[in-house]
């Protein structure tokens, strides 16, 4: 059995800042251990290894105001954080804010399918997202890159204790100087629009709202960075980081593999601007990577409504449009 070697530090440098730590029987091992599918990727390369590091921090919350943290095998996290009283996590009523490392590895279950549209290639400040997907059901998931951490809270923005808070927030400070990252702080909606960032009051800016905001502040904040700015904007000149893509793209015999990943953001990204094609396979999310007639129609209205050339084709113009948030 091969221990992740990355965090071999992390409980001690959490003891050293004051925190309640706790950690799971062999959490170094990580989870699945022996499967590639269950090791640490590097974002830009793809190589898959014990010795990789987590590319960022997400918080998600448990929806429930109590739980037993499982062991490292079953863990859908890096780290659950709560009040501990007698082995379990709680919300409220009482207990010592904790830190429960249950695993060093990527987490075998997933959360968080899919990239945020208006973010996907610029999720990390200081680093583009993952380019490519690890595991075998081919989908790129946020807990296969991120050290994930759950806060026991039931997300209904109701009071979270302030020690738990600081405890998220502490690991995250960890983190980020364990592995040198200027913020890489996420939360559910900002890796996947499909989940919602956890909700609670702590009495900061934004009690009982996406408390991701707080948490990204706090940690910047401590790390000497002042308050977390808004996203940056693509760096100017070279390459546009999106190709320029038509019909016939994406999931077709003989069209260019390497568009499908393109095709498929760009649907994602007008359903987010609720333009959706609804002959695609899944209509839900609008996004099945194939650039059909469906997509094409979304595509020049979209267009229209932007005052660019209705062309149907996704371009540098209509990529700037698509990646500026929704409007209500």
């Amino acid at each position: 059995m091969t221990d992740h070697t990355a965090l071999l530090d992390l409980p001690s440098i959490l003891v050293n800042m004051g925190l309640q730590v706790w950690t799971a029987d062999q959490w170094l091992a990580g989870q699945c251990s022996g499967s590639s599918h269950y090791l640490w990727t590097d974002p830009d390369t793809g190589a898959n290894s014990h010795d990789e590091k987590p590319s960022g921090y997400m918080v998600h919350h448990t929806a429930g105001s109590a739980a037993t943290p499982p062991n490292h095998q079953d863990s859908k996290a890096g780290a659950w954080i709560g009040l501990e009283r007698d082995g379990r996590l709680y919300q409220e009523g009482g207990g010592t804010p904790t830190i429960y490392l249950a695993s060093a590895g990527p987490a075998r279950i997933s959360s968080g399918y899919g990239y945020r549209p208006a973010l996907w290639d610029y999720t990390f400040r200081d680093l583009r997202a993952p380019a490519r997907a690890q595991g075998g059901d081919g989908q790129t998931a946020g807990n296969r890159y991120t050290f994930n951490v759950e806060t026991v809270h039931r997300g209904d923005g109701s009071p979270l204790d302030r020690g738990v808070f600081d405890h998220v927030v502490g690991l995250g400070v960890a983190l980020h100087q364990l592995f040198g990252w200027t913020e890489r702080t996420l939360g559910h909606r900002s890796w996947s629009t499909r989940k919602i960032d956890p909700k609670w009051a702590v009495g900061l800016p934004n009690d009982g709202a996406e408390c991701i905001v707080d948490v990204q502040d706090q940690i910047a904040i401590i790390l000497g960075g002042g308050v977390v700015p808004p996203p940056i904007d693509p760096p100017p000149g070279g390459e546009y980081m999106f190709p320029t893509i038509r019909e016939g793209d994406g999931f077709f015999e003989g069209a260019n593999p390497q568009y499908r990943s393109a095709v498929k953001a760009m649907q994602i990204m007008l359903a987010h601007h609720d333009y959706r094609d609804l002959e695609t396979v899944d209509s839900a999310c609008s996004s099945d990577g194939a650039f059909g007639p469906g997509s094409t129609t979304q595509v020049q209205n979209f267009q229209r409504d932007k005052g660019l050339t209705p062309d149907g084709v996704c371009g540098p113009n209509t990529w700037d449009e698509l990646n500026k948030p929704r409007e209500n």
